[in-house]
């Protein structure tokens, strides 16, 4: 006589069975991210320098990280070959930086900051 299968054992089989899906899954998407970091890897190379004084502003190193692939920049003075993509985000954030310093020197110049009608000095950018 063949016994029924109880809640319990349907609920662990059911268990076993989400998780082999979840499995799958998690390796397909492992392998996604694999050939991603390859393609990184095999861009061109675009060589960038992090000064220290940049340090400030994001530490030691400037992590960056595309689609869940970091890479950490030194930012000590030297000379660094980066991917491509991933150099374009270093100058840009280099570059927001300079901007972000060039407007505390321009709002900072009391003495040029003076204004013969309101509004005509620009110490407000528009991002």
């Amino acid at each position: 006589m063949a016994t029924k299968p109880t809640n319990t054992a349907k609920a662990k089989a059911s268990l076993e069975a989400a998780q082999r899906l979840n499995n799958e899954e998690v390796a397909q998407k492992e392998k996604k991210i694999k050939s991603l970091a390859d393609r990184y890897m095999n861009e061109k190379k675009v060589t960038v320098i992090g000064a220290p004084m940049y340090r400030a502003y994001f530490g030691n190193m400037m992590p960056i990280s595309l689609n869940g692939i970091p890479i950490y920049v030194p930012l000590d003075g030297n000379r660094y070959e980066i991917p491509e993509s991933y150099a374009y985000e270093f100058n840009a954030r280099i570059r927001s930086v300079n901007e972000e310093i060039e407007m505390q020197k321009a709002r900072s110049n009391i003495a040029a900051n003076h204004e013969t009608y309101p509004g005509e000095l620009d110490l407000v950018r528009q991002v």
